[in-house]
């Protein structure tokens, strides 16, 4: 989570995390990081990604959405790659 509040601060990044706890929620809070509940799950109880999404899209205007799992160490070229590729990809001569 602290790797998180830092990359808001360095990269200028919104952060959404889908959570039911009320620990992690308040952390958000207080880092400024955005959290809503996780509504829809599996029959295993593991959150659908899917319906993820779709909020955050509907809550967040942006071009760029990336889902990263909770237990994934996030590598910081992840986002300016991800910049190059919406650039890329947004022109249509290049698709």
């Amino acid at each position: 989570m602290r790797q998180l509040y830092l990359y808001t601060r360095v990269f200028r990044i919104d952060v959404v995390v889908f959570t039911n706890s009320s620990t992690i929620q308040r952390y958000c809070n207080k880092y400024g990081m955005h959290s809503h509940p996780v509504v829809q799950t599996n029959e295993y109880g593991l959150p659908k990604i899917k319906y993820m999404l779709m909020k955050a899209r509907q809550m967040y205007p942006a071009s760029i959405f990336i889902y990263i799992n909770s237990d994934i160490l996030i590598n910081p070229f992840i986002f300016p790659i991800a910049e190059y590729l919406d650039d890329f990809f947004g022109n249509s001569t290049n698709v």
